[in-house]
Protein backbone atom coordinates (compact mmCIF):
# COMPACT_ATOMS: atom_id res chain seq x y z
CA UNK A 1 0.00 0.00 0.00
CA UNK A 2 1.75 3.16 -1.19
CA UNK A 3 1.49 6.32 0.94
CA UNK A 4 -1.16 8.69 -0.44
CA UNK A 5 0.55 12.05 -0.72
CA UNK A 6 -0.88 12.94 -4.15
CA UNK A 7 -4.22 14.65 -4.79
CA UNK A 8 -6.32 15.95 -7.68
CA UNK A 9 -6.41 19.62 -6.67
CA UNK A 10 -5.78 23.03 -8.21
CA UNK A 11 -4.40 24.94 -5.22
CA UNK A 12 -4.24 23.79 -1.56
CA UNK A 13 -5.08 27.35 -0.45
CA UNK A 14 -8.45 27.30 -2.25
CA UNK A 15 -9.22 23.62 -1.75
CA UNK A 16 -11.82 24.04 1.00
CA UNK A 17 -13.66 26.83 -0.82
CA UNK A 18 -13.61 24.95 -4.12
CA UNK A 19 -14.80 21.73 -2.48
CA UNK A 20 -17.73 23.37 -0.70
CA UNK A 21 -18.69 25.37 -3.78
CA UNK A 22 -18.86 22.11 -5.73
CA UNK A 23 -20.87 20.44 -2.96
CA UNK A 24 -23.50 23.19 -3.11
CA UNK A 25 -23.63 23.08 -6.92
CA UNK A 26 -24.13 19.31 -6.88
CA UNK A 27 -26.90 19.45 -4.25
CA UNK A 28 -29.72 21.89 -5.09
CA UNK A 29 -30.98 22.15 -1.50
CA UNK A 30 -27.66 23.59 -0.25
CA UNK A 31 -26.26 27.12 -0.29
CA UNK A 32 -22.68 28.17 0.43
CA UNK A 33 -21.68 31.46 2.05
CA UNK A 34 -18.21 31.86 0.53
CA UNK A 35 -17.11 34.72 2.78
CA UNK A 36 -18.01 32.93 6.03
CA UNK A 37 -17.22 29.44 4.62
CA UNK A 38 -20.59 28.11 5.84
CA UNK A 39 -22.83 25.56 4.12
CA UNK A 40 -26.55 25.68 4.98
CA UNK A 41 -29.97 24.68 3.67
CA UNK A 42 -31.43 27.20 1.21
CA UNK A 43 -34.73 27.37 3.08
CA UNK A 44 -33.05 28.14 6.40
CA UNK A 45 -34.97 31.41 6.79
CA UNK A 46 -38.30 29.53 6.70
CA UNK A 47 -37.05 26.47 8.54
CA UNK A 48 -35.92 28.36 11.63
CA UNK A 49 -39.49 29.64 12.04
CA UNK A 50 -40.73 26.05 12.25
CA UNK A 51 -38.22 24.04 14.27
CA UNK A 52 -35.04 23.98 16.31
CA UNK A 53 -32.06 24.52 14.01
CA UNK A 54 -28.89 22.43 14.22
CA UNK A 55 -25.38 23.61 13.41
CA UNK A 56 -22.19 21.60 13.51
CA UNK A 57 -18.72 22.73 14.48
CA UNK A 58 -15.80 21.16 12.65
CA UNK A 59 -12.59 22.35 11.08
CA UNK A 60 -11.70 22.49 7.40
CA UNK A 61 -9.98 19.42 6.05
CA UNK A 62 -12.62 16.78 6.78
CA UNK A 63 -15.07 17.74 4.02
CA UNK A 64 -17.66 16.53 3.36
CA UNK A 65 -17.65 15.05 6.86
CA UNK A 66 -19.77 17.90 8.23
CA UNK A 67 -21.13 19.83 5.25
CA UNK A 68 -22.25 16.47 3.85
CA UNK A 69 -24.79 16.13 6.66
CA UNK A 70 -26.56 19.44 6.00
CA UNK A 71 -30.18 18.83 5.04
CA UNK A 72 -33.69 18.30 6.37
CA UNK A 73 -33.79 15.80 9.20
CA UNK A 74 -30.12 16.44 9.99
CA UNK A 75 -28.14 19.71 10.19
CA UNK A 76 -29.66 23.01 9.11
CA UNK A 77 -26.84 25.36 9.30
CA UNK A 78 -34.16 31.06 15.56
CA UNK A 79 -36.96 31.42 17.04
CA UNK A 80 -37.17 27.84 18.27
CA UNK A 81 -33.55 27.81 19.41
CA UNK A 82 -30.31 26.48 18.00
CA UNK A 83 -28.20 23.50 19.01
CA UNK A 84 -24.52 23.49 18.02
CA UNK A 85 -22.87 20.05 17.86
CA UNK A 86 -19.08 20.17 18.31
CA UNK A 87 -16.41 17.46 18.34
CA UNK A 88 -14.20 17.60 21.43
CA UNK A 89 -11.03 19.17 20.06
CA UNK A 90 -9.64 22.35 21.58
CA UNK A 91 -9.69 24.23 18.27
CA UNK A 92 -13.26 23.16 17.46
CA UNK A 93 -14.62 24.05 20.89
CA UNK A 94 -12.91 27.46 20.92
CA UNK A 95 -13.74 28.41 17.31
CA UNK A 96 -17.39 27.49 17.44
CA UNK A 97 -17.74 28.82 20.95
CA UNK A 98 -16.47 32.08 19.50
CA UNK A 99 -19.09 31.90 16.72
CA UNK A 100 -21.82 31.59 19.36
CA UNK A 101 -20.48 34.49 21.41
CA UNK A 102 -20.08 36.66 18.30
CA UNK A 103 -23.73 35.98 17.43
CA UNK A 104 -24.77 36.93 20.97
CA UNK A 105 -22.61 40.06 20.84
CA UNK A 106 -24.13 41.21 17.55
CA UNK A 107 -27.66 40.64 18.88
CA UNK A 108 -27.17 42.67 22.04
CA UNK A 109 -25.33 45.42 20.13
CA UNK A 110 -28.47 45.82 18.00
CA UNK A 111 -30.75 45.96 21.03
CA UNK A 112 -32.11 42.43 20.55
CA UNK A 113 -32.52 39.79 23.28
CA UNK A 114 -29.93 37.06 23.70
CA UNK A 115 -30.60 34.11 21.37
CA UNK A 116 -31.56 30.68 22.66
CA UNK A 117 -28.40 28.75 21.79
CA UNK A 118 -26.88 25.72 23.47
CA UNK A 119 -24.12 23.22 22.66
CA UNK A 120 -23.36 19.52 22.75
CA UNK A 121 -19.72 18.41 22.76
CA UNK A 122 -19.12 14.91 21.36
CA UNK A 123 -16.41 12.90 23.14
CA UNK A 124 -17.01 9.27 22.17
CA UNK A 125 -13.39 8.14 21.68
CA UNK A 126 -12.25 5.29 23.91
CA UNK A 127 -9.04 4.57 22.00
CA UNK A 128 -6.88 7.02 23.94
CA UNK A 129 -8.18 7.92 27.40
CA UNK A 130 -6.34 9.91 30.07
CA UNK A 131 -7.46 8.42 33.41
CA UNK A 132 -6.54 11.67 35.18
CA UNK A 133 -8.73 13.95 33.04
CA UNK A 134 -11.49 14.17 35.64
CA UNK A 135 -9.15 15.13 38.49
CA UNK A 136 -6.89 17.36 36.41
CA UNK A 137 -9.59 19.09 34.37
CA UNK A 138 -8.04 17.90 31.10
CA UNK A 139 -9.38 18.27 27.59
CA UNK A 140 -11.14 14.90 27.77
CA UNK A 141 -11.84 12.28 25.10
CA UNK A 142 -11.82 13.11 21.40
CA UNK A 143 -14.91 13.38 19.20
CA UNK A 144 -15.13 10.75 16.47
CA UNK A 145 -17.87 8.88 14.58
CA UNK A 146 -20.39 9.29 17.40
CA UNK A 147 -20.83 12.81 16.04
CA UNK A 148 -22.84 11.39 13.12
CA UNK A 149 -25.27 9.68 15.50
CA UNK A 150 -25.73 12.95 17.37
CA UNK A 151 -26.46 14.71 14.04
CA UNK A 152 -28.97 12.05 13.02
CA UNK A 153 -30.91 11.73 16.27
CA UNK A 154 -30.99 15.45 17.09
CA UNK A 155 -31.88 16.35 13.50
CA UNK A 156 -34.75 13.88 13.45
CA UNK A 157 -36.03 15.14 16.81
CA UNK A 158 -35.93 18.74 15.56
CA UNK A 159 -37.68 17.85 12.29
CA UNK A 160 -40.40 16.13 14.33
CA UNK A 161 -41.10 19.42 16.13
CA UNK A 162 -39.15 18.77 19.31
CA UNK A 163 -38.25 21.61 21.65
CA UNK A 164 -34.66 22.76 22.09
CA UNK A 165 -34.57 20.89 25.41
CA UNK A 166 -35.80 17.68 23.76
CA UNK A 167 -33.34 18.02 20.88
CA UNK A 168 -30.44 18.61 23.26
CA UNK A 169 -31.51 15.69 25.47
CA UNK A 170 -31.49 13.21 22.59
CA UNK A 171 -28.11 14.52 21.42
CA UNK A 172 -26.77 14.20 24.97
CA UNK A 173 -27.98 10.60 25.07
CA UNK A 174 -26.24 9.83 21.78
CA UNK A 175 -22.99 11.33 23.10
CA UNK A 176 -23.04 9.66 26.51
CA UNK A 177 -23.93 6.24 25.06
CA UNK A 178 -21.65 6.24 21.99
CA UNK A 179 -18.21 4.64 22.14
CA UNK A 180 -15.72 4.70 19.28
CA UNK A 181 -12.24 3.44 18.59
CA UNK A 182 -10.23 4.60 15.58
CA UNK A 183 -8.39 2.19 13.31
CA UNK A 184 -6.18 3.43 10.47
CA UNK A 185 -4.25 1.85 7.60
CA UNK A 186 -2.20 5.02 7.19
CA UNK A 187 -1.96 8.64 8.29
CA UNK A 188 -3.97 11.39 6.60
CA UNK A 189 -2.12 13.88 4.41
CA UNK A 190 -2.69 17.61 4.07
CA UNK A 191 -2.72 18.55 0.35
CA UNK A 192 0.53 20.17 -0.65
CA UNK A 193 2.44 19.02 2.44
CA UNK A 194 3.06 15.35 1.74
CA UNK A 195 2.76 12.48 4.21
CA UNK A 196 3.54 13.35 7.86
CA UNK A 197 4.34 9.71 8.64
CA UNK A 198 3.57 6.32 7.11
CA UNK A 199 2.69 2.83 8.26
CA UNK A 200 4.15 -0.23 6.60
CA UNK A 201 2.03 -2.10 4.08
CA UNK A 202 1.28 -4.83 6.62
CA UNK A 203 0.58 -2.54 9.60
CA UNK A 204 -2.52 -1.04 11.18
CA UNK A 205 -2.64 1.59 13.95
CA UNK A 206 -5.30 1.28 16.64
CA UNK A 207 -6.57 4.47 18.26
CA UNK A 208 -5.24 6.97 15.69
CA UNK A 209 -7.12 10.28 15.74
CA UNK A 210 -8.60 12.16 12.78
CA UNK A 211 -5.73 14.67 12.91
CA UNK A 212 -3.08 11.91 12.94
CA UNK A 213 -2.85 11.92 16.73
CA UNK A 214 -0.93 8.78 17.72
CA UNK A 215 -2.93 5.73 18.72
CA UNK A 216 -2.06 3.25 21.44
CA UNK A 217 -0.93 0.30 19.33
CA UNK A 218 0.64 -0.40 15.93
CA UNK A 219 0.43 -4.02 14.93
CA UNK A 220 0.28 -6.39 11.99
CA UNK A 221 -2.82 -5.99 9.81
CA UNK A 222 -5.28 -8.80 10.52
CA UNK A 223 -8.32 -10.14 8.69
CA UNK A 224 -11.46 -8.11 9.44
CA UNK A 225 -13.21 -11.01 11.20
CA UNK A 226 -10.31 -11.12 13.65
CA UNK A 227 -9.63 -7.40 13.99
CA UNK A 228 -13.22 -6.23 14.62
CA UNK A 229 -13.93 -8.47 17.65
CA UNK A 230 -10.69 -7.23 19.23
CA UNK A 231 -11.84 -3.64 18.75
CA UNK A 232 -15.24 -4.42 20.28
CA UNK A 233 -13.49 -6.06 23.23
CA UNK A 234 -11.41 -2.91 23.75
CA UNK A 235 -14.56 -0.75 23.68
CA UNK A 236 -16.58 -2.77 26.20
CA UNK A 237 -13.60 -3.12 28.55
CA UNK A 238 -12.82 0.62 28.52
CA UNK A 239 -13.49 2.66 31.65
CA UNK A 240 -15.89 5.13 29.92
CA UNK A 241 -18.01 2.21 28.64
CA UNK A 242 -18.07 0.39 31.98
CA UNK A 243 -18.98 3.60 33.79
CA UNK A 244 -21.96 4.26 31.48
CA UNK A 245 -23.02 0.63 30.97
CA UNK A 246 -22.03 -1.51 33.97
CA UNK A 247 -24.07 -4.50 32.73
CA UNK A 248 -24.22 -5.39 29.04
CA UNK A 249 -25.50 -8.87 28.20
CA UNK A 250 -24.72 -9.23 24.48
CA UNK A 251 -22.69 -6.30 23.15
CA UNK A 252 -23.00 -5.96 19.38
CA UNK A 253 -20.56 -4.26 17.02
CA UNK A 254 -22.14 -0.86 17.42
CA UNK A 255 -21.31 2.61 18.69
CA UNK A 256 -24.68 3.22 20.32
CA UNK A 257 -25.93 1.44 23.45
CA UNK A 258 -29.73 1.32 23.29
CA UNK A 259 -31.86 2.09 26.36
CA UNK A 260 -33.67 -0.65 28.30
CA UNK A 261 -36.83 1.44 28.76
CA UNK A 262 -39.23 0.27 26.01
CA UNK A 263 -40.74 3.71 25.32
CA UNK A 264 -37.31 5.37 25.09
CA UNK A 265 -36.05 2.45 23.00
CA UNK A 266 -38.91 2.73 20.47
CA UNK A 267 -38.56 6.51 20.25
CA UNK A 268 -34.84 6.20 19.57
CA UNK A 269 -35.36 3.66 16.78
CA UNK A 270 -38.09 5.84 15.25
CA UNK A 271 -35.65 8.75 15.10
CA UNK A 272 -33.00 6.53 13.51
CA UNK A 273 -35.52 5.41 10.87
CA UNK A 274 -36.74 8.94 10.06
CA UNK A 275 -35.46 10.06 6.61
CA UNK A 276 -32.75 12.73 6.41
CA UNK A 277 -32.18 14.72 3.23
CA UNK A 278 -28.43 15.18 3.14
CA UNK A 279 -26.30 15.53 -0.02
CA UNK A 280 -26.81 11.81 -0.61
CA UNK A 281 -30.54 12.57 -1.01
CA UNK A 282 -32.44 15.53 -2.41
CA UNK A 283 -35.17 18.03 -1.56
CA UNK A 284 -37.18 20.48 -3.63
CA UNK A 285 -37.58 23.28 -1.07
CA UNK A 286 -35.50 26.36 -1.88
CA UNK A 287 -35.05 29.78 -0.33
CA UNK A 288 -32.40 31.97 -1.96
CA UNK A 289 -32.84 34.71 0.66
CA UNK A 290 -30.86 32.98 3.41
CA UNK A 291 -27.48 34.58 4.01
CA UNK A 292 -24.85 35.11 6.65
CA UNK A 293 -24.99 37.83 9.31
CA UNK A 294 -24.22 41.43 8.45
CA UNK A 295 -22.56 43.86 10.85
CA UNK A 296 -23.47 47.55 10.75
CA UNK A 297 -21.60 50.31 12.57
CA UNK A 298 -20.70 53.98 12.16
CA UNK A 299 -16.95 54.78 12.35
CA UNK A 300 -16.04 57.42 14.93
CA UNK A 301 -12.81 58.76 16.45
CA UNK A 302 -11.79 58.88 20.11
CA UNK A 303 -8.33 60.11 21.20
CA UNK A 304 -8.08 57.78 24.24
CA UNK A 305 -8.97 54.65 22.27
CA UNK A 306 -6.60 55.65 19.47
CA UNK A 307 -3.75 56.25 21.93
CA UNK A 308 -4.34 52.89 23.63
CA UNK A 309 -4.40 51.06 20.29
CA UNK A 310 -1.23 52.79 19.11
CA UNK A 311 0.70 52.08 22.32
CA UNK A 312 -0.42 48.43 22.41
CA UNK A 313 0.62 48.02 18.77
CA UNK A 314 4.03 49.65 19.33
CA UNK A 315 4.72 47.44 22.33
CA UNK A 316 3.76 44.30 20.39
CA UNK A 317 6.20 45.33 17.62
CA UNK A 318 8.99 45.62 20.21
CA UNK A 319 8.14 42.36 22.01
CA UNK A 320 7.36 40.21 18.95
CA UNK A 321 10.91 38.74 18.62
CA UNK A 322 10.85 37.66 22.28
CA UNK A 323 7.38 36.09 21.96
CA UNK A 324 8.51 34.31 18.79
CA UNK A 325 11.61 32.98 20.55
CA UNK A 326 9.53 31.58 23.40
CA UNK A 327 7.22 29.85 20.96
CA UNK A 328 10.14 28.37 19.05
CA UNK A 329 11.28 26.76 22.30
CA UNK A 330 7.88 25.29 23.20
CA UNK A 331 5.72 25.39 20.03
CA UNK A 332 5.73 25.97 16.29
CA UNK A 333 7.26 29.45 16.43
CA UNK A 334 4.39 31.48 14.95
CA UNK A 335 2.87 33.00 18.10
CA UNK A 336 4.72 36.32 17.81
CA UNK A 337 3.88 36.83 14.14
CA UNK A 338 0.24 35.86 14.70
CA UNK A 339 -0.05 38.41 17.53
CA UNK A 340 1.65 41.08 15.41
CA UNK A 341 -0.78 40.38 12.54
CA UNK A 342 -3.73 41.01 14.84
CA UNK A 343 -2.21 44.14 16.36
CA UNK A 344 -1.38 45.47 12.90
CA UNK A 345 -4.92 44.96 11.62
CA UNK A 346 -6.39 46.85 14.59
CA UNK A 347 -3.80 49.64 14.35
CA UNK A 348 -4.38 50.11 10.62
CA UNK A 349 -8.16 50.25 11.11
CA UNK A 350 -7.69 52.84 13.86
CA UNK A 351 -5.35 54.95 11.74
CA UNK A 352 -7.85 54.80 8.86
CA UNK A 353 -10.67 55.94 11.20
CA UNK A 354 -12.65 52.76 10.48
CA UNK A 355 -13.60 51.81 14.06
CA UNK A 356 -16.77 52.86 16.00
CA UNK A 357 -14.71 54.20 18.92
CA UNK A 358 -17.57 56.27 20.36
CA UNK A 359 -19.43 53.05 21.31
CA UNK A 360 -17.27 50.75 23.51
CA UNK A 361 -19.29 47.55 22.89
CA UNK A 362 -19.43 48.12 19.13
CA UNK A 363 -15.70 48.94 19.07
CA UNK A 364 -14.84 45.71 20.88
CA UNK A 365 -17.09 43.67 18.57
CA UNK A 366 -15.43 45.19 15.51
CA UNK A 367 -11.93 44.63 16.92
CA UNK A 368 -12.88 41.01 17.60
CA UNK A 369 -13.87 40.60 13.93
CA UNK A 370 -10.55 42.09 12.82
CA UNK A 371 -8.67 39.66 15.04
CA UNK A 372 -10.69 36.76 13.64
CA UNK A 373 -9.60 37.66 10.11
CA UNK A 374 -5.99 38.49 10.95
CA UNK A 375 -4.99 35.97 13.62
CA UNK A 376 -4.94 32.19 13.42
CA UNK A 377 -4.32 29.56 16.04
CA UNK A 378 -5.75 29.09 19.50
CA UNK A 379 -4.58 32.45 20.88
CA UNK A 380 -6.53 34.38 18.23
CA UNK A 381 -9.77 32.61 19.10
CA UNK A 382 -9.21 33.19 22.83
CA UNK A 383 -8.81 36.92 22.17
CA UNK A 384 -12.02 36.88 20.10
CA UNK A 385 -14.02 35.00 22.73
CA UNK A 386 -12.85 37.34 25.46
CA UNK A 387 -13.63 40.49 23.44
CA UNK A 388 -17.08 39.18 22.44
CA UNK A 389 -17.82 38.45 26.07
CA UNK A 390 -16.51 41.89 27.05
CA UNK A 391 -18.82 43.56 24.53
CA UNK A 392 -21.79 41.64 25.93
CA UNK A 393 -20.87 42.64 29.48
CA UNK A 394 -20.72 46.35 28.59
CA UNK A 395 -24.15 46.06 26.95
CA UNK A 396 -25.51 44.34 30.06
CA UNK A 397 -24.09 47.18 32.18
CA UNK A 398 -25.81 49.64 29.80
CA UNK A 399 -22.55 51.35 28.86
CA UNK A 400 -23.49 53.41 25.81
CA UNK A 401 -20.49 55.73 25.53
CA UNK A 402 -16.95 56.25 26.76
CA UNK A 403 -18.02 58.77 29.38
CA UNK A 404 -19.68 55.98 31.39
CA UNK A 405 -16.48 53.94 31.60
CA UNK A 406 -14.20 53.67 34.63
CA UNK A 407 -11.43 51.33 35.64
CA UNK A 408 -13.77 49.43 37.97
CA UNK A 409 -16.40 49.10 35.22
CA UNK A 410 -13.74 47.74 32.87
CA UNK A 411 -12.56 45.32 35.57
CA UNK A 412 -16.08 44.08 36.31
CA UNK A 413 -16.80 43.61 32.61
CA UNK A 414 -13.48 41.79 32.10
CA UNK A 415 -14.24 39.34 34.90
CA UNK A 416 -17.62 38.65 33.27
CA UNK A 417 -15.89 38.16 29.94
CA UNK A 418 -13.56 35.61 31.57
CA UNK A 419 -16.65 33.64 32.63
CA UNK A 420 -17.68 33.60 28.96
CA UNK A 421 -14.23 32.36 27.98
CA UNK A 422 -14.29 29.66 30.66
CA UNK A 423 -17.36 28.11 29.02
CA UNK A 424 -15.16 26.98 26.13
CA UNK A 425 -11.77 26.23 27.65
CA UNK A 426 -10.55 24.30 30.67
CA UNK A 427 -7.55 26.66 30.98
CA UNK A 428 -7.46 28.39 34.37
CA UNK A 429 -4.91 30.48 36.29
CA UNK A 430 -1.79 28.40 36.90
CA UNK A 431 -2.17 26.29 33.72
CA UNK A 432 0.64 28.09 31.83
CA UNK A 433 -1.58 29.97 29.35
CA UNK A 434 -2.41 33.61 28.69
CA UNK A 435 -5.20 33.26 31.30
CA UNK A 436 -2.44 33.71 33.88
CA UNK A 437 -1.97 37.29 32.66
CA UNK A 438 -5.58 38.11 31.87
CA UNK A 439 -7.27 37.06 35.11
CA UNK A 440 -4.96 38.93 37.54
CA UNK A 441 -5.11 42.06 35.39
CA UNK A 442 -8.93 42.02 35.38
CA UNK A 443 -9.13 41.31 39.11
CA UNK A 444 -6.72 44.11 40.01
CA UNK A 445 -8.55 46.57 37.79
CA UNK A 446 -11.91 45.60 39.28
CA UNK A 447 -10.75 45.80 42.89
CA UNK A 448 -8.52 48.89 42.93
CA UNK A 449 -10.12 51.25 40.42
CA UNK A 450 -8.79 54.09 38.34
CA UNK A 451 -6.20 55.58 40.71
CA UNK A 452 -4.07 52.45 40.59
CA UNK A 453 -4.05 52.29 36.80
CA UNK A 454 -1.05 54.60 36.44
CA UNK A 455 1.05 52.36 38.68
CA UNK A 456 -0.26 48.98 37.56
CA UNK A 457 2.04 46.34 36.15
CA UNK A 458 0.35 43.40 34.44
CA UNK A 459 0.56 40.50 36.89
CA UNK A 460 2.27 37.27 35.99
CA UNK A 461 1.47 33.68 36.79
CA UNK A 462 3.75 31.61 38.97
CA UNK A 463 5.48 29.65 36.21
CA UNK A 464 4.24 31.33 33.08
CA UNK A 465 6.04 34.63 32.76
CA UNK A 466 9.20 34.39 34.83
CA UNK A 467 11.86 32.10 33.44
CA UNK A 468 13.44 29.73 35.94
CA UNK A 469 15.78 26.80 35.79
CA UNK A 470 13.02 24.32 35.04
CA UNK A 471 10.44 26.40 33.14
CA UNK A 472 10.06 28.65 30.14
CA UNK A 473 7.62 31.54 29.85
CA UNK A 474 4.44 30.77 27.90
CA UNK A 475 4.53 32.57 24.55
CA UNK A 476 0.80 33.37 24.47
CA UNK A 477 0.92 34.83 27.97
CA UNK A 478 4.02 36.86 27.17
CA UNK A 479 2.25 38.22 24.09
CA UNK A 480 -0.75 39.30 26.14
CA UNK A 481 1.55 40.97 28.67
CA UNK A 482 3.00 42.99 25.77
CA UNK A 483 -0.51 44.16 24.85
CA UNK A 484 -1.46 45.00 28.45
CA UNK A 485 1.78 46.90 29.04
CA UNK A 486 0.95 49.03 26.03
CA UNK A 487 -2.57 49.68 27.34
CA UNK A 488 -1.27 50.67 30.79
CA UNK A 489 1.41 52.93 29.27
CA UNK A 490 -1.20 54.77 27.19
CA UNK A 491 -3.42 55.38 30.23
CA UNK A 492 -0.68 56.79 32.52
Amino acid sequence: MAPSGKHFISDPKTLVRNSLTGLAMANPHLAFDEQQKVTFTKDLADLRQQQVTLFCGGGSGHEPAHAGFVGHGALTAAEHGTLVVIKNYTGDVLNFGRAIERFKSERVNHGKPLPNVTTVVVDDDVGVVNPNDDSEGGVGRRGLAGTVLAYKLAGAQAAAGGSLEQVKNIADYAVSHSFTIGCALNAASVPGQGMPRSLKDNEVEIGMGIHNEPGFETKELQAADILIPSLVKHIVSSEPFKKACPVVETPAITLLVLPKDESHYNNLLALVDQPAYCPAGSTTRHDESAQGPSVEFEPASDPTWERVIAEAYNNVVVEEPYVTLLDQLMGDGDCGQVLLSGATAIHEASEAKELPLNDPAAALARISSLIEDAMGGTSGIIYCLFLDGLAQQLCALEIKDNGSLSAKVWGKAMLGALDTLYQYTTARPGHRTLIDALQPFASTLSETGSRSTAHMQPKRGRAVYVQSKDSTADAGAAGLVAVLKGVVSALK
